[in-house]
């Protein structure tokens, strides 16, 4: 449901955006879609600070060392 929320808010100011559901191996969830498409950005949106799983793991890094595409941490506010 977040996700359709925010595909449909990119796309009402004009942009194009697309996204996948993945497993809770967020890392190989991004891998395997950048083996089946192609992509001109990944936005990593992840809750707060001290919530989030994968800002403890560092995610958006290992997921921006892993393409050449561009990487944009969206975190939740409090």
């Amino acid at each position: 449901h977040r996700l359709e929320q925010m595909v449909a808010a990119i796309q009402s100011l004009g942009g194009r955006a697309s996204g996948e559901v993945g497993t809770s191996d967020a890392l190989n969830s991004v891998q395997y879609c950048l083996m089946t498409a192609t992509y001109d950005e990944i936005i990593v949106s992840t809750l707060p600070h001290g919530i989030s799983r994968w800002l403890k793991v560092d995610l958006p890094t290992r997921v921006a060392n892993g393409t050449d595409i561009p990487v944009t941490t969206v975190v939740a506010s409090d």
